[in-house]
């Protein structure tokens, strides 16, 4: 697969993953949210993110990384 962005990847990856129940759908939600701090620390000149969402954001991301790990163990145990 290829996609033309990030947001499109973002959107596949709900369509691929979450909506078939695969992974948790607060995976989506984390990944979006992660993609628009991101968006604010590259493009706004005046993002106000702070220590706190760094904090959770951080949390998430672990917990992403996590459960993908869970999920790739899970596929290569059944092939």
């Amino acid at each position: 697969m290829t996609f033309s962005s990030h947001k499109v990847l973002i959107a596949q990856f709900g369509l691929h993953f979450i909506k078939t129940g695969e992974l948790p759908a607060d995976m989506h939600a984390n990944l979006r949210s992660a993609f628009d701090i991101r968006q604010q620390g590259d493009y706004w000149i005046d993002a106000a993110i702070g220590v706190d969402d760094v904090d959770i954001l951080l949390e998430n991301t672990l917990d992403f990384v996590e459960k993908t790990c869970e999920y790739l163990s899970t596929v290569e145990a059944a092939e």
